[in-house]
């Protein structure tokens, strides 16, 4: 089988981000801030990082490769890209979001996985018949790392559970306790908690908006790569006539 070199993957990647950073700065250079703005900018971004301090940031600044000028520029690239996207995008916001909403619901829910189909079907019948709570079974038997929370896990975004596991929360109700089933290599009892819908306020508008930003990016860098593999073929036709 055919394989790419780790040197190979790594200027793809260098050049992927190189094509991206391109396309960025040819769509803002029309949006212009003054250093007032250029301020605020900054102290948002490093209160959206959860830095405390000058020494965390030169940490920060350290650890990711930068100086104070290219991390300024860094930041505000950022933030420029940020508001092409809300406007570039504003009108499919409303239709990306309902296309996206399923994955966008916030998850709190319980959970116990081991080895063996009879023990979870033991565990299940326990848990169902009010002979021990979820929590007391799960700290006692759950193989898997949530043992250490009662079996609690979230809340967390439905894009971040299993796929499996995720469609069936999706069609739960509140406290509904399912039978144990297979997942990959565990039997699995779960029990919805709660489910909080996402609404779409600004928050959610922003992180999709940079979302089909991205998607974007993307699809501009494959028909970047197209016209070059069309033109390279033209190429060796010529070479070969």
């Amino acid at each position: 089988m055919y394989t790419i070199s780790k040197e190979k993957l790594a200027s793809w990647g260098l050049f992927k981000k190189f094509i991206f950073e391109q396309t960025i700065d040819e769509k803002v250079i029309d949006i212009s801030i003054d250093k007032s703005s250029t301020k605020s900018i900054l102290e948002d971004w490093i209160q959206s990082k959860n830095i405390k301090s000058n020494q965390e940031l030169e940490k920060w600044k350290k650890d990711n490769g930068f100086n104070d000028i290219n991390f300024t520029d860094y930041v505000i690239r950022a933030w420029k890209w940020k508001e092409w996207c809300k406007k570039e995008f504003e009108n499919e916001i409303p239709s990306y979001y309902l296309k996206r909403k399923p994955l966008l619901d916030i998850l709190t829910y319980s959970l116990l996985r081991v080895k063996s189909q009879n023990l979870a079907l033991e565990l299940y019948l326990r848990i169902k018949d009010k002979e021990s709570t979820f929590k007391d079974i799960a700290n006692k038997y759950s193989e898997g790392k949530e043992s250490g929370n009662g079996g609690i896990i979230g809340p967390v975004s439905i894009s971040n559970v299993h796929p499996l596991l995720a469609k069936l929360l999706q069609i739960s109700k509140k406290d509904q306790l399912w039978k144990p089933r297979k997942i990959e290599n565990w039997w699995v009892v779960v029990r919805l908690e709660e489910i909080r819908n996402t609404e779409l306020n600004d928050q959610i508008k922003n992180m999709l908006s940079l979302e089909l930003g991205n998607n974007f990016l993307n699809s501009e860098f494959e028909k970047l790569i197209k016209v070059n593999q069309e033109n390279t073929n033209k190429d060796k036709q010529l070479l070969n006539q």
